[in-house]
């Protein structure tokens, strides 16, 4: 094999790499920007409430905004 070749090969390669890498960081950051500003208000809601339930922490939350009057019983 030539030295053309072998260096055309991995430019490809390293193309290809770079190519997967920026397709990531755009959907992750297309993702972020969803989840961060358009989401509706009720899913966060959700999504919050179900992270703080894994964590063990969502009666513990949940009686505090209480006593701070930001949440209803019920």
């Amino acid at each position: 094999k030539s030295y053309l070749f072998v260096v055309f090969k991995e430019r490809k390669i390293h193309l290809r790499i770079f190519e997967l890498i920026c397709g990531l960081v755009k959907k992750f950051f297309n993702k972020l920007i969803y989840f961060g500003f358009l989401m509706p208000k009720a899913l966060v809601k959700r999504v919050v409430s179900k992270i703080l339930r894994v964590l063990g922490l969502h009666g513990i939350v949940k009686k505090i905004l209480i006593q701070l009057k930001l949440l209803r019983k019920g």
